[in-house]
């Protein structure tokens, strides 16, 4: 009777061992997307301000927005390519606003990254947590009059790399996100400062995004 015992014990403990990789794979399997590698589209918006003391002093933080497509959303490595914006008030020298509004400055680019993510499954949740870096294209102008003697051009284009962070939740392929973003900036001359030297467009931005999983 002892050993019956032992041995029924021994045979629940291994069938609890391997129901648990079923269910697992079971739930993968329900939440996996038709294209299995993951492939997703977003919207997003948030926050965003000047790095450098210069442009902080010149612009007040300001509204961002993207529209971003990720490809490997279910692997180690994903693509990303965006679409981003942005538009901060502005209070500059020699600047005034068309038809009594105030002047903005407001930018408009193309990045793309590389994401490097962990994705695990809880329950029917699939959360990522990720890093990610790449390279992009940023024009910055000024939507308002401008006389000869102010220190700010009405455009700049620049050279971006983006670099950040954030965590990922998809839910019956709906995907909900919050990022961190830092843009180190080159090829600046928008601004130029009292003793000649060009003022860094440097910024970061954060905010969350909506998008789906196909």
């Amino acid at each position: 009777m002892r050993t019956t015992t032992i041995l029924l014990a021994l045979a629940m403990t291994a069938g609890a061992a391997l129901a648990d990789p079923i269910a697992e794979e079971a739930v993968q399997a329900q939440t996996l997307p038709p294209s299995t590698i993951g492939v997703s589209v977003g919207l997003g918006g948030g926050v965003t301000d000047f790095t450098g003391s210069e442009m902080s002093n010149a612009a007040s933080p300001g509204g961002a927005w993207e529209v971003r497509g990720t490809i490997g959303t279910r692997k180690l490595i994903a693509v990303e390519a965006a679409y981003v914006g942005s538009r901060r008030n502005i209070d500059v020298l020699g600047v005034s606003g068309t038809d009594g509004e105030t002047a903005h400055i407001f930018s408009n680019g193309l990045e793309g990254a590389l994401r490097l993510q962990y994705p695990y499954l809880a329950g029917k949740w699939m959360f990522q947590p990720f890093v990610f870096g790449g390279l992009g294209w940023t024009h910055m102008g000024v939507d308002g009059t401008l006389t000869a003697t102010s220190p700010i051009r009405d455009s700049d284009d620049l050279l971006v790399v983006p670099m950040g962070g954030g965590l990922s939740a998809t839910w019956n392929r709906i995907v909900l996100e919050a990022r961190f973003t830092y843009r180190a900036t080159y090829n600046e001359d928008l601004l130029v400062n009292s003793d000649g030297s060009k003022a860094s467009l440097s910024n970061w931005s954060t905010g969350a995004l909506i998008g789906y999983e196909f």
